[in-house]
């Protein structure tokens, strides 16, 4: 390996020194913090172990979340992860999604456009506490009707209760849903999940004021009924609904997850030292800037060759970061819930001896295992 020469920040630890320079940054000048830890495979994928302190700098981190969390919820991953799991942190517990992605929901059993607020997670639909305004321009009436399906206890008269305050809040604040389906209905959708309201139309646009002016008289009403009443939940019973959505494959570059991956489970195996060598600044920089992504990854499949019994070993829908060295050059073999195994060519000025290795992990069972580990089971 060819040496390098640069400044580092050193930091003391029992009597051992970690030097910490980002692996992700050539000329590591600033006074980076480095108090968050990198997962080696993504934590929202349900990776468990990180790089060591001094790896990654906050900063970067912070510059990768967004697009780890863009590509979990927008990319052909979203599809495994809502249907399979794991949640966010790797969660398998849906009450501890935080931030799901609320999407509209088709109901795919009812013939006449049925649509819903609510999020995938472990291939089960889950419908947040909503008012669906049903329009019809002909009559110039609207017809409201409450759901809360195979989700909290939240009954009707406290959804309204919450639905009055916010109509009546003038800074009224709320996330807008895309509408990807086309539908000659008109309606809105307004749905509370978290304390964080969202809506979505059939329309281009909605006009909350007008909406809080045709609602709030007929909202008060029903609450009025309501406290005097029994309290009520509109629940369509314990039938399986079918929902449907929609997703752009094209809508992200895929292939940094799968970069950044390969390059972490390389700096895992070999250390710090050995990542921060200038033959790996070209991928460095690509992922760092999220340029160029696409001309490391290889269609050399007898690359797998290498590593396919160890592949052919793997827990179903468990993910893989493999690392293989030979001749001149270095390689990931990386997957996702068993999937579409992407081939990087890390590097090919590498000059040393060949070696192997590599993690799975089998999230399902919070198991993550090094390739030696996992080749003696």
């Amino acid at each position: 390996m060819q040496n390098n020469s640069r400044k580092n920040t050193f930091l003391f630890i029992n009597g051992g020194i970690v030097i910490k320079h980002c692996i992700y940054i050539n000329n590591d000048s600033e006074n980076f913090t480095y108090v968050k830890k990198e997962h080696i495979i993504p934590a929202g994928l349900g990776g468990i172990r990180t790089l060591p302190n001094g790896y990654v700098s906050d900063k970067v981190n912070e510059k990768f979340s967004p697009l780890e969390m863009n590509i979990m919820r927008n990319s052909f991953i979203s599809i495994n992860r809502n249907n399979f799991g794991p949640g966010k942190r790797g969660s398998l517990n849906v009450k501890k999604i935080k931030s799901p992605m609320v999407r509209v929901l088709k109901e795919g059993e009812i013939p006449n456009d049925s649509y819903q607020l609510g999020f995938i997670f472990a291939g089960e639909s889950h419908i947040i506490p909503q008012i669906y305004i049903d329009f019809n321009d002909a009559e110039n009436s609207c017809l409201p009707t409450f759901f809360n399906i195979n989700r909290s206890k939240e009954d009707i008269l406290s959804f309204q209760l919450k639905l009055l305050v916010f109509l009546l809040d003038k800074k009224r604040s709320y996330i807008m849903v895309e509408m990807p389906y086309s539908t000659k209905k008109h309606f809105i959708n307004i749905g509370i999940n978290n304390n964080k309201w969202f809506a979505a139309t059939s329309h281009k646009r909605i006009n909350m004021d007008f909406l809080a002016l045709v609602l709030i008289t007929a909202l008060l009403e029903e609450i009025k009924k309501n406290v005097k009443g029994t309290k009520k939940i509109l629940n369509l019973g314990k039938k399986n609904h079918k929902y449907t959505y929609q997703i752009d494959l094209e809508s992200v570059d895929m292939h940094f997850l799968y970069l950044k991956t390969a390059f972490n489970t390389l700096a895992y195996l070999k250390g710090h030292e050995f990542v921060l060598n200038r033959i790996f600044n070209s991928i460095r920089e690509s992922i760092l800037n999220c340029t160029n992504i696409d001309q490391f990854i290889i269609k050399e499949k007898d690359i797998l060759n290498n590593v396919i019994e160890i592949i052919e070993k793997t827990p179903e829908k468990s993910h893989y970061s493999m690392i293989i060295a030979k001749d001149n050059n270095i390689y990931g073999v990386v997957s996702f819930y068993n999937e579409l195994p992407a081939i990087i060519r890390i590097t090919n000025e590498y000059i040393g001896e060949s070696f192997k290795g590599g993690l799975v992990c089998d999230w399902k069972n919070r198991k993550e295992m090094d390739l030696s580990e996992f080749d003696e089971l």
